[in-house]
């Protein structure tokens, strides 16, 4: 308990210390029940800007260019989730949503998310589980995207080292071959599910982006694209993957702001 107290003041003297140059997060504290909270809120109508036909019309809700001033932010956006700080520069997914229009974070089955956070705190967790994860990561499998062309996203597991549950269900990780993807200094992995006729497969870029210049903050950038649709086409997912991460890996310093965490 006291561990966690610790971290939650370290958590908040974070928040606390941006500048109004800053892109920071502001601090907000909700001082009543969820359910109060939700009634307080007034309806958003978030329509899908445009949808991706490749994966059977999946609603398109964010597309910003990578050196876009203004992008989206977690609250007024999502439901059902933390906001820390983070700015939404692509977002693609079946949500539902609830009786106030937000995004039910989680309750899609496929999703696509390029997000920016320049959180102190978010940083520093993320370089060590990035670095982490890929060396365990790359224990695994290994695997190009190109070798997904033509299955189905349940079918993939004959193109891995699969380990075996108690419960007899398949779990999978590991790294790409493409030496291509991204920068250098990024890690790039998978994750594979299997559990009799369900499956889900997460593809996951991360990178620390270092600043260039003395007035610039360090920034972690993560490219997430998950389905847990069975029937899915598993090419055409590594493909929006491969694209997403050639459009926004390099991305150019630009000082957000209405990002919030609580």
């Amino acid at each position: 308990m006291r561990l966690i107290t610790i971290f939650s003041f370290i958590l908040f003297l974070s928040a606390c210390n941006s500048t109004e140059h800053s892109s920071k997060a502001s601090f907000v504290k909700v001082g009543v029940k969820p359910t109060e909270h939700l009634a307080s809120l007034s309806f958003h109508d978030i329509k899908p800007v445009s949808y991706i036909t490749s994966l059977g019309k999946i609603p398109v809700y964010g597309d910003f260019k990578p050196h876009d001033k203004e992008v989206a932010v977690y609250d007024g956006l999502f439901w059902e989730v933390t906001p820390m700080g983070q700015y939404v520069y692509y977002l693609a997914g079946d949500f539902k949503k609830n009786e106030k229009g937000l995004l039910r974070f989680g309750s899609q089955n496929t999703e696509l998310r390029v997000e920016i956070s320049y959180e102190d705190d978010a940083i520093d967790v993320a370089g060590y589980e990035m670095s982490y994860e890929y060396e365990q990561a790359s224990r695994g499998s290994r695997l190009n995207l190109s070798d997904l062309q033509g299955l189905q996203l349940s079918s993939i597991d004959s193109l891995l080292n699969k380990s075996l549950t108690v419960d007899g269900s398949y779990y999978s990780r590991g790294i790409f071959k493409n030496s291509e993807l991204g920068s250098k200094t990024s890690k790039s992995r998978f994750k594979f599910m299997k559990y009799k006729d369900n499956a889900k497969l997460v593809l996951l870029y991360e990178d620390i982006l270092k600043p260039q210049n003395e007035n610039e903050e360090p920034r972690y950038l993560k490219i997430i694209v998950s389905s847990k649709q069975a029937d899915l086409d598993a090419g055409a997912l590594s493909s929006l993957f491969k694209e997403l991460v050639s459009v926004y890996h390099d991305m150019p310093y630009s000082r957000l702001s209405g990002a919030t965490r609580m």
